[in-house]
């Protein structure tokens, strides 16, 4: 996760200084989850099939080709940022594999009892990947350029890959039994089991919510912080770490919480982005705007949390994988948000277009707390 990080802000800020275009950074960024939309229901069919591990090694292994591929023509000074917009659609591709393998992994590593301690776990060393992951990210960027980035990049994935590989499958604590049925059959099956979940469909579109308005600010970004703050590599990735050290609070203390109100609390998540969102778009100070991403940070953790251990909770784990990868497939409509969220920072300017993100997350957020009586009690 630190090489994805890392990876976020040097392709994000390099996109920029090749562009100018807030659109393009948008397109290179988003471009990766149109994969993830199209293929994680079948590396989460894949996940409940065979090993676990074996889909996350084959995952790990083209996400490390990736960044190894842009560090060659970086070195070779042949890259445009067309390279990135492949580079970021074959690495989606690795991620549809590589995280309906990992969530679902959690429960027979440490049983249903341990889940959602696990997972806020799980959040928090992620969390901590987000903090740390940006910062030197930026410092590098700054002082070793795109080319150093992307060359701890490629360091960070194969020692990734390498504790993969050292995961002791032998002693899991249950293990899921393993299909034989055909594959396309089983695939539908995992789809017709989540839709007649209405829970779990609440639980998803809460998901894409949080991708289609609060995701993309963390993709424009760079553009943002050039146009509004006008500040550089460095400034960009402390930012984007201080919505690591929200979500590494958020992990912290959603983990402490245990099974109380954790729907309402999932919806007061949503309420917390949106209005840190609309903070960052009009108090345009950097040193607040750092604060604010703070509390965006938390709200992001809190709610990633919550869903997947509601989700994980409310189905047959003989589905983990093919209902994870449902999940993931809500990232997936991140280009049909990020890109024209581009160009209406490209038009309007970055505390317009931020302004609109927060106002539809907060709308959601209330209508949610309206409607859905069962989310509000549910423990």
């Amino acid at each position: 996760m630190s090489a994805m990080q890392i990876q976020t802000v040097a392709r994000g800020f390099l996109v920029w200084e090749l562009t100018s275009s807030a659109f393009k950074v948008g397109l290179v960024g988003g471009a990766g989850t149109l994969s993830m939309l199209s293929l994680s229901l079948i590396g989460g069919t894949f996940a409940d099939r065979i090993s676990k591990q074996k889909v996350m090694t084959f995952g790990q292994i083209i996400a490390t080709a990736v960044p190894t591929s842009v560090a060659l023509l970086l070195y070779a000074d042949q890259l445009i940022w067309q390279h990135l917009f492949i580079a970021s659609i074959i690495q989606g591709a690795a991620w549809a594999f590589i995280v309906p393998a990992r969530q679902s992994m959690l429960p027979e590593l440490v049983g249903k009892k341990l889940l959602s301690n696990a997972i806020s776990l799980n959040g928090a060393g992620f969390s901590i990947t987000i903090l740390i992951g940006p910062i030197v990210g930026g410092i590098l960027y700054e002082y070793v350029g795109p080319l150093g980035s992307y060359c701890a990049v490629v360091a960070l994935c194969i020692s990734s890959l390498i504790c993969t590989r050292v995961i002791n499958m032998n002693q899991v604590i249950t293990q899921t039994p393993r299909s034989v049925k055909k594959f396309w059959p089983e695939l539908t099956e995992g789809v017709k089991y989540a839709c007649s979940n209405k829970l779990v469909l609440l639980l998803i579109l809460i998901g894409g919510a949080f991708v289609a308005f609060s995701f993309p600010f963390r993709m424009l970004l760079p553009a943002y912080i050039d146009l509004v703050y006008e500040k550089g590599p460095v400034e960009l990735g402390i930012m984007s770490g201080m919505i690591g050290v929200g979500s590494l609070i958020g992990s912290v203390s959603f983990a402490a919480l245990g099974r109380v109100k954790r729907g309402l609390m999932l919806i007061s998540t949503c309420f917390l982005c949106g209005i840190a969102l609309l903070l960052i778009s009009n108090v345009p100070i950097y040193l607040l705007g750092i604060l604010f991403c703070l509390m965006l940070g938390f709200g992001e953790t809190g709610r990633r949390v919550l869903d997947q251990a509601l989700i994980v909770d409310n189905i047959d784990p003989i589905y983990h994988g093919r209902v994870t990868s449902l999940f993931t497939m809500t990232i997936g409509i991140t280009p049909f948000t990020v890109i024209p969220l581009g160009l209406a920072m490209d038009h309007f300017g970055g505390q317009i277009t931020t302004n609109i993100m927060g106002i539809g997350m907060l709308t959601f957020a209330f209508i949610i707390l309206v409607t859905q009586n069962r989310l509000r009690n549910i423990n």
